[in-house]
């Protein structure tokens, strides 16, 4: 049988106490064995359920699913649902009887705003909310944000798992502390720029306010990280940017895409972005006849240095993640370009057999330290 640590049983304890926390623990303190135990210790005080709804990235579904059966006590069998967008109705209504139930953001964003949609899941009566990678729903204008905040608002209990609670903008957070002080924190239908400005106002005049509000809300009153609850280390991110001149036709095709200006500006920045990463990404249409004719057999500037990086890492027993804005044309070929090394992907697609409980990610990683390379492209 799996036993928390005590931070752990202690994250758990006060989110019972004080209801609505942020669970802002580092990577590998094991945040959703907290949440879920707070599950266990608010049924085990209240002699009743507590029906459970956890809205997180979809391709963190089945490892939450796991977590579940790991962590929460049951005497008889745990009930999970898994909400996708496709049979949404259908998995509502299942969703009656099942003590967690797990919504992907992207769920949310698709029916934010179908009060009727998003009503029929409020109807269930969750007493108890997760909201995993809280900084997704930091923007109070998002629909997202809205729905989010709609179900949660009413719920006893909250945890807030993030591990990045300050993001790129101060005015960010603002959501973040709406959801755990909807009192102090509206979030009006109107007004809500003037509401931000505020916010926004009294940090400039007061910039240790946001960490004194952060503190009553946080477990422990500050972020915990590993090297002093596990006693142990990890691995230190170097960050640097790699210049890469393209050359060649990889220049060529760079260079053709931003003197076209018959392309709107929106699509051009989306081809010059897949332009200097691989010119074989490129809509050919938007090319002369030349260059066209060699989509798909064209180097990457890009790659080739890509290559070099990840040999070497390699060679050192190292680790390599590699991190891409783009999905299509990028993370099958870059599986199949280091398949050697038994790459694996996590790109977001996920595929469930929800009738047995059981999921699977398809996913990707390969041995090979741990690099944060920016790559800028010049014409």
């Amino acid at each position: 049988m799996s036993i928390l640590r005590p931070y752990q049983v202690e994250a758990a304890i006060e989110l019972y106490n004080k209801k609505r926390v942020i669970i802002a623990d580092g990577m590998g303190l094991g945040k959703c064995a907290e949440a879920i135990s707070a599950k266990n210790l608010i049924e085990k005080k209240e002699g009743r359920d507590a029906k459970a709804l956890i809205v997180c990235p979809p391709s963190t579904i089945p490892h939450w699913m796991n977590e579940i059966r790991k962590w929460y006590r049951k005497s008889g069998e745990t009930s999970i649902v898994p909400i996708k967008t496709s049979t949404y109705n259908e998995d509502v209504e299942r969703a009656k009887n099942a003590d967690f139930t797990l919504v992907g953001y992207p769920t949310m964003s698709y029916f934010g705003k179908d009060r009727e949609s998003i009503g029929k899941l409020e109807g269930i009566g969750f007493r108890y909310g997760i909201l995993d990678e809280g900084h997704n729903a930091r923007n109070p204008d998002s629909i997202r944000s809205g729905a989010v905040k709609s179900l949660f608002d009413s719920m006893d209990y909250l945890g807030i798992l993030s591990g990045t609670i300050i993001p790129n903008s101060i005015v960010d957070i603002y959501m973040l502390l709406s959801l755990v002080d909807k009192e102090n924190f509206k979030v009006p239908q109107e007004n809500k720029k003037a509401v931000l400005s505020a916010f926004y106002n009294m940090f400039r005049e007061d910039p240790e306010c946001v960490r004194r509000i952060l503190q009553e809300h946080l477990v422990n009153g500050h972020v915990r990280d590993v090297e002093t609850y596990l006693h142990a280390s990890v691995p230190k991110l170097n960050l640097g940017i790699i210049d890469i001149p393209l050359i060649g036709e990889h220049k060529e095709v760079y260079t053709q895409v931003y003197a076209n200006d018959d392309i709107k500006p929106g699509a051009k920045l989306m081809q010059l972005v897949k332009a200097s990463i691989d010119p074989n990404l490129v809509n050919p249409n938007i090319l002369d006849a030349g260059l066209a004719a060699h989509i798909g057999k064209m180097d990457s500037v890009v790659f080739k240095t890509l290559d070099e990086i990840v040999q070497n890492t390699v060679d050192k027993n190292g680790k390599v993640l590699i991190f891409s804005g783009l999905k299509n044309g990028v993370t099958d070929k870059l599986q199949k370009r280091y398949e050697e090394y038994g790459a694996l992907v996590i790109d977001g697609d996920t595929s469930s057999d929800i009738e047995n409980g059981n999921a699977s990610n398809r996913h990707s990683s390969f041995d090979s330290s741990i690099h944060s390379c920016g790559f800028r492209s010049e014409k």
